[in-house]
């Protein structure tokens, strides 16, 4: 359903064409929103999210004008939970960020200047987690044009 829901972001009218031919718009609608409250990752979620988005923004087809209101019930939920995930994995990144205190002989310091604690010393073993230029052009080919998009910004242009 997520390959569906990219089509549609990338091409609507294509996407659409290809399943009206087929007679499958409204089986492919109806699961697609069965399944808006199972998603758990916030890369599904966006999937989904920006499939549903240009649904709204096409010219209407049966099925989607039968659906619309259950496709704005959807989107609004899928927002909140973009929203409320991203939440806790600030939360958790703020967590970990704490938890980076330094303790020596029963004591917290929270920098290298508290306990005389030399943070660089270790300098050497660093290099070996440094990431040279080949491993970023590699990295730079996996850039998704998915990435730049924030689905709830994406669905609030469109409102």
């Amino acid at each position: 359903m997520q390959g569906f829901m990219m089509c549609f972001w990338y091409d609507f009218n294509t996407t659409q064409a290809y399943l009206e031919s087929r007679g499958a718009t409204a089986h492919i609608l109806q699961h697609t929103l069965s399944q808006v409250v199972t998603l758990k990752e916030l890369d599904e979620i966006k999937r989904y999210s920006l499939g549903l988005t240009n649904m709204l923004t096409a010219p209407v087809c049966q099925a989607l004008s039968e659906n619309y209101t259950n496709i704005i019930k959807a989107l609004t939920f899928l927002s909140s939970s973009s929203v409320q995930i991203r939440d806790k994995n600030k939360e958790k990144k703020n967590r970990g960020d704490q938890a980076e205190v330094e303790e020596e002989h029963g004591v917290m310091c929270e920098d290298e200047d508290d306990c005389g604690i030399d943070l660089d010393s270790d300098d050497e073993d660093d290099e070996a987690y440094d990431i040279n230029n080949e491993e970023q052009e590699c990295q730079a080919l996996y850039i998704c044009p998915l990435d730049e998009v924030d689905e709830v910004l994406y669905l609030g242009n469109w409102l």
